[in-house]
């Protein structure tokens, strides 16, 4: 009489769950769902993060676009412009409409940032000398984490507030701090057209 002998399996271990797993496919189904929740759990933050990243990079080229439109503004027209409005898009560029950026920049809000452009005052012959701009995440922590501050200077300021103001560092001295912020320092050392004073 022959008799079969089966080969002995150790207790515990990855093969004594493999066993029960292949012996029971709802637990099967239940591992593999608890898998794919792990791996996504872990995934969302790094996603999150990089949003953030590039919104805020965004949101530092959108300054650097609106300050050389300004400059070019002024430099045809004789002054800055009293609004973002004065550099959207149009068919013919006039002081209203000079066509030097995007309808969506124009607008205010690109990117998960709002842009708030403010004119300073006017100079001797009646034009705008000054100007200031900031870029403030729409949702703080959700679509960027830090604020951002330009004016005619044509220098970017950050502050991890979500809110920056003249006072706030320059994003040049930000980057030898946080070396993620070196796009952000590139974009801001690349000189301006003409920073001659309109007016």
């Amino acid at each position: 009489m022959i008799s079969s002998v089966q080969p002995e399996t150790k207790s515990g271990g990855i093969g004594s769950i493999v066993d029960a797993l292949a012996r029971h496919p709802v637990l099967t189904v239940l591992a593999v769902l608890f898998l794919i929740g792990y791996l996504g759990a872990q995934s969302v933050p790094m996603m999150l993060h990089s949003k953030l990243d590039a919104n805020e990079t965004s949101a530092v080229v959108s300054l650097r676009t609106i300050n050389t439109a300004a400059v070019e503004y002024s430099t045809t027209f004789g002054g800055y412009p009293a609004g973002l409005t004065n550099l959207a898009p149009a068919t013919t560029a006039t002081s209203a409409s000079a066509d030097l950026i995007d309808s969506v920049l124009a607008s205010g809000e690109k990117s998960g940032y709002v842009f708030s452009y403010v004119a300073g005052r006017p100079g001797i012959k009646g034009k705008v000398v000054s100007y200031t701009i900031t870029a403030t995440p729409v949702s703080i922590g959700t679509t960027g984490q830090r604020g951002f501050f330009s004016n005619q200077s044509g220098i970017i300021r950050a502050d991890g507030s979500g809110t920056a103001n003249i006072g706030s560092a320059p994003i040049s001295q930000l980057n030898q701090q946080q070396p993620s912020l070196n796009v952000l320092a590139q974009a801001e050392s690349r000189p301006l057209l003409n920073r001659g004073s309109p007016g």
